[in-house]
């Protein structure tokens, strides 16, 4: 397992639009993509769960991947995020 942290720099968190491009591009990967804010732990593929992890602007979080393709996709997803505009 991989595993990085982050801060959301975007402005609308990762809500719908923001949040509709993070899920499409985890779904890229093969492997197993969570997204932690706090105590809550969600699926990176699913934006529904995804938007109910309430993730603003200027919130850590962890994005945990689990698989064959792991390092792959903390390395992009890492950058994508410090990236994503609204």
């Amino acid at each position: 397992m991989q595993t990085a942290q982050v801060t959301i720099v975007n402005d609308n968190g990762l809500h719908t639009r923001p949040g509709q491009k993070f899920v499409k591009a985890c779904k890229q990967f093969e492997c197993e993509i969570t997204v932690q804010k706090g105590e809550k732990t969600v699926s990176g593929k699913s934006l529904m769960k995804l938007m109910g992890a309430g993730i603003c602007k200027d919130d850590t979080i962890q994005i945990h991947a689990n698989g064959v393709d792991e390092a792959e996709a903390i390395t992009y997803l890492t950058r994508f995020v410090a990236e994503l505009e609204g």
